[in-house]
C-alpha cells in the first residue's frame, strides 16, 4: 500500500498485514452463549477502530509524513519546484495540527498563533524560511517544545525570528492599489472583502450607487484593537478607550458625549467595534435618531457613508438598519446624500429587501425608485438563505399596496423560491390582514404563468393547499374557478378538502366538496389513514358529515389504529355527527367494527363516555353487547368502572341475554365481574339487579376476593346486606 506524499521522488512504502484464510469448511455443531456475547464484542471493538481510531490516526500521520518530507526536500534544495504547491496545501495541514487565526488583509494572507510564532513564516516568500516553519509543524507541534526551539532554531537556520505581533490590516491606498493592480476598476468592479472571518457582498458600484471612490475605498477601515493604541485607514491613531467609549455613546445615543469626542480628536470617526460597525452604524441600529442624525454629516464628509460591518453575522449598511428598523427620517437623507442601494448584507439581502421583510412599507415605498434607478435587476435579486426576491418579502409581509406597485414596475411574480413556494404561496401561508386583497393581486398574474398548482419541496403544498388550511374559503373558490386541481395531495396524502376538515374551516370544506367528489378524491386517506368523513367526525362537523354521505363517502373506512368514523365521533363525544352516520343503513355493516388498538366497538365507547342515547340507539340497531376489548371487557364493565349507572341498567338486559353477566377482565389485577364492581363502588341498585338476574356471586378475582369482600372492603353497607341476604340458604 502506497501513500503518496505529493512528491514523485519520495514514496514511502506502508506494510499492510493480511491473514490468511481457511479454504476448509468448518462445522459448528453447537454455539455457546459466552461464544456470541465475544462475537458481540469483537465486532463492537472492530467498528468502534474503523470508525474513530482509524480515521484518526491516518488523517494525523499522513498530514506529518507529508510536512516531514516538504521539509527535508527544502532543506537539500532550496529551489525545490514544488514550494509553490507546499503553499497551496499549507491552510489544510497546519489547521489540522495547530489552531491558528487567519486574516486576511487585501491580497496578502498572514496567519497568526500564539503557540507557534513561527507559523508567520508559513507565507513567507523566502524558501528557507517556509523550509524552517514546515520543520517545526513536522517535530514540534506540542506548545512547550514549539515556544522552546522557536528561539533556538532560527539560528540554526540562519533567519531572523518572526514579529510576534499581528499584521496591521493595508490602509485604502493601498487596497486601492491592489484593486487597480489586478485590473478592476474601483468604481465598476464587484469585490468581495473578506475580512476577520467575516464575508460582506459590495455589488458594482457604477454611476447610478452615487458613491465616490473615497467612500468605497474607506468602506473598510480598521478595527479597534486590543492594544493600546489602534491604527486607522487614515494614519491617525486613537486610544483604544477612547475609542470603545466613543462606540459606546453612540449605542446609548448620548449626543453630548459624541459632541466632545469629536471635538478633542475627529480620529474616533473612523473607529470600529470588533464586528466593523462605525459609530453610525451603531447609532442607527440601536435607534438613536438623533445621534445618528449628527454623525450623518460628519460620516459623510469622512467617507464612511457605505461603511458597513464584515463579521459574518452582521455585514450591514448604516442605510440597512435604517431599511430594517424604519427609520424614515434616516433613509431619506441617507438617499440624498447618495448612499448605496446595491450593497448587500451577509444574507444577501439588499436595503429594499430587509424593509419589505420587516413591514416597513413606507420606507420600502421611499427606497423603490432609487434602487429601480441603480439597477432594475435588484428586483429579482435572492437573498442567500430562502432565495426569496423583493415581492416574496412583500407578499409574506402582507404589504399590499406595495406588492401592486412592484407588480407595476415589473417585479416577476413567477419567481420560485428555494423551496419553490411562489409569492401567491407565501402570502397564503403567513395569511396577514388583508390576505383576500393581496391574493386577488396575485391570482391572476400567477394563474397566466401556469403556477397554481405548483407544490413546494417540503411539504409538498399547493396554492389550494395552503388557502384551504387557512380557511379562506374565499380564495379557494376563486382558485378553483381558475381552474387549481383539489386533487394534488400533499406529503402526507392529505388533499385541500382534508385540509380544510382537519383545521376545522367549514365554509372552505363546503366549496371543496363538490369539486372534490367530481376528482374522485372523496375515500382518500391521508395523515393517519383518516379519510374526510373520518376527519369530520373527529371535529364533530355535522353539516359535512351529512353532506359527506349524500356524496357517497364510505363510513366503513377506518383509520390507522382502525377506528371508524362512528367511532371517532363517540370517542370526542360529538353526538350530533354519530347521528347523521347512525341515520345511514349502511353504517350498520361497521356497527360492531372493533378498533385495532383497544378493540372496542362504538357501543364500548359510548357506554365508557355515558352516552345514554346513543347507547339506546345502538342497541336499537342490533349493536353486540357482548364483545370483549383487549382487557376483557364488556360493555356493561367499561359503564360500571366510570360509574355510568344509567347506562349499566340499560345494558344489564341485553348482556343477561348474550350470557355475558359474569365475564371478567383479563388484567393481572383487574379481574372484576360487573357484580364485583358495583360492590367496590357502592351501586347497591345495579348490584340488586345483577342479583336478580342470577350473576355469580362466589367468584373471586386476582386476589382472591369476592363481591362481599370488596364491599366490606370499602364500607358499602347497603351492598353487604344486599350480598349476605343472598348468601342465606332459602
Amino acid at each position: 500500500m502506497f501513500i503518496d506524499v505529493g512528491l514523485p521522488e519520495a514514496r514511502m512504502i506502508h506494510a499492510s498485514h493480511t491473514h490468511a484464510t481457511n479454504t476448509k469448511k468448518k462445522t459448528h455443531t453447537h454455539v455457546w452463549p459466552h461464544q456470541r456475547l465475544l462475537f458481540l464484542i469483537k465486532v463492537s471493538c472492530i467498528s468502534f477502530y474503523h470508525a474513530y481510531v482509524h480515521t484518526y490516526v491516518h488523517t494525523y500521520v499522513h498530514t506529518y509524513v507529508r510536512l516531514i518530507t516538504f521539509s527535508l526536500c527544502s532543506l537539500f534544495h532550496p529551489s525545490f519546484p514544488l514550494i509553490t504547491r507546499i503553499q497551496r496545501q499549507l491552510t489544510h495541514s497546519t489547521q489540522l495540527l495547530i489552531p491558528c487565526k487567519w486574516e486576511r488583509a487585501g491580497t496578502r494572507v498572514t496567519m497568526e498563533s500564539k503557540e507557534a510564532p513561527w507559523l508567520n513564516f508559513l507565507a513567507s516568500g523566502h524558501a528557507r524560511e517556509r523550509c524552517y516553519a514546515l520543520f517545526c509543524a513536522s517535530f514540534f507541534p506540542p506548545r512547550s517544545i514549539t515556544l522552546a526551539l522557536s528561539t533556538i532554531l532560527p539560528t540554526i537556520f540562519g533567519i531572523t525570528p518572526p514579529p510576534t505581533c499581528s499584521p496591521v490590516p493595508p490602509t485604502t491606498t493601498q487596497r486601492r492599489a491592489d484593486v487597480r493592480a489586478e485590473g478592476g476598476d474601483l468604481m465598476q468592479a464587484t469585490a468581495d472583502q473578506d475580512f476577520r472571518g467575516g464575508a460582506t457582498n459590495v455589488r458594482g458600484l457604477g454611476a447610478g450607487g452615487g458613491a465616490s471612490a473615497a467612500s468605497v475605498a474607506t468602506a473598510t477601515t480598521s478595527h479597534v484593537s486590543p492594544s493600546s493604541e489602534c491604527s486607522l485607514s487614515n494614519g491617525m491613531a486613537v486610544s483604544a478607550e477612547g475609542a470603545k467609549a466613543f462606540l459606546q455613546a453612540a449605542r446609548d445615543g448620548d449626543t453630548e458625549a459624541l459632541q466632545a469626542s469629536l471635538r478633542a480628536d475627529s480620529a474616533h470617526l473612523h473607529s470600529r467595534d470588533r464586528d466593523g460597525r462605525t459609530s453610525f452604524i451603531l447609532a442607527v441600529a440601536s435607534g438613536q435618531v438623533d445621534a445618528a442624525e449628527m454623525l450623518l454629516v460628519r460620516t459623510y464628509e469622512a467617507g464612511l457613508l457605505n461603511a458597513h460591518g464584515y463579521s459574518r453575522f452582521d455585514s450591514k449598511s448604516a442605510l440597512m438598519w435604517a431599511s430594517k428598523l424604519g427609520m424614515v427620517s434616516i433613509v431619506h437623507k441617507l438617499l440624498d446624500l447618495s448612499a448605496c442601494v446595491e450593497l448587500t448584507d451577509e444574507d444577501g439581502m439588499t436595503a429594499l429587501m430587509l424593509a419589505a421583510a420587516n413591514r416597513q412599507e413606507k420606507a420600502a415605498e421611499i427606497l423603490l425608485t432609487p434602487t429601480l434607478t441603480a439597477d432594475a435587476s435588484l428586483l429579482e435579486t435572492r437573498d442567500s438563505n430562502c432565495g426569496r426576491s423583493v415581492l416574496m418579502f412583500s407578499s409574506m409581509s402582507g404589504l399590499t399596496g406595495f406588492c401592486s406597485l412592484l407588480l407595476s414596475c415589473g417585479a416577476r411574480p413567477e419567481l420560485l423560491d428555494n423551496n419553490d413556494a411562489t409569492s401567491l404561496m407565501l402570502a397564503l401561508q403567513h395569511a396577514t390582514a388583508g390576505i383576500d386583497a393581496l391574493a386577488d393581486i396575485l391570482l391572476a398574474p400567477t394563474a397566466n404563468a401556469g403556477l397554481l398548482d405548483v407544490q413546494d419541496i417540503t411539504a409538498q403544498r399547493s396554492a389550494l393547499h395552503r388557502a384551504s388550511s387557512q380557511g379562506l374559503s374565499g380564495i379557494v373558490k376563486k382558485l378553483l374557478d381558475l381552474n387549481a386541481n383539489p386533487a394534488l395531495t400533499d406529503k402526507d396524502g392529505n388533499t385541500p378538502l382534508l385540509l380544510a376538515i382537519t383545521h376545522g374551516h367549514t365554509a372552505a370544506a363546503d366549496v371543496l366538496l363538490v369539486p372534490s367528489a367530481q376528482a374522485g378524491m372523496l375515500q382518500v386517506q391521508g395523515a393517519g389513514k383518516m379519510s374526510a368523513l373520518c376527519r369530520a367526525c373527529e371535529q364533530g362537523l355535522a353539516g359535512i358529515v351529512e353532506r359527506l354521505l349524500d356524496l357517497d363517502a364510505n363510513p366503513a373506512l377506518t383509520d390507522k389504529d382502525g377506528n371508524t368514523p362512528l367511532i371517532l365521533a363517540i370517542v370526542h363525544g360529538h353526538a350530533a355527527a354519530a347521528e347523521k352516520l347512525l341515520s345511514q343503513k349502511a353504517q350498520v355493516v361497521a356497527l360492531d367494527v372493533q378498533s385495532a388498538g383497544s378493540l372496542r366497538s362504538a357501543i364500548m365507547r359510548a357506554s365508557e363516555k355515558g352516552m345514554v342515547a346513543m347507547v339506546e340507539k345502538l342497541l336499537s340497531m342490533g349493536a353486540k353487547v357482548g364483545l370483549k376489548d383487549k382487557y376483557g371487557k364488556t360493555a356493561l364493565i367499561l359503564a360500571l368502572e366510570n360509574s355510568h349507572e344509567a347506562v349499566a341498567e340499560i345494558l344489564l338486559p341485553q348482556t343477561a341475554q348474550a350470557g355475558a353477566l359474569d365475564v371478567q377482565g383479563t388484567g393481572y389485577l383487574d379481574r372484576k365481574s360487573a357484580l364485583m364492581i358495583s360492590s367496590k363502588l357502592g351501586l347497591s341498585s345495579t348490584a340488586e339487579k345483577l342479583l336478580r338476574l342470577h350473576a355469580n356471586a362466589k367468584l373471586k378475582d386476582s386476589q382472591g376476593k369476592t363481591a362481599l369482600d370488596l364491599a366490606r372492603e370499602n364500607g358499602h353497607e347497603a351492598c353487604v346486606s344486599l350480598l349476605q341476604l343472598h348468601a342465606r340458604p332459602v
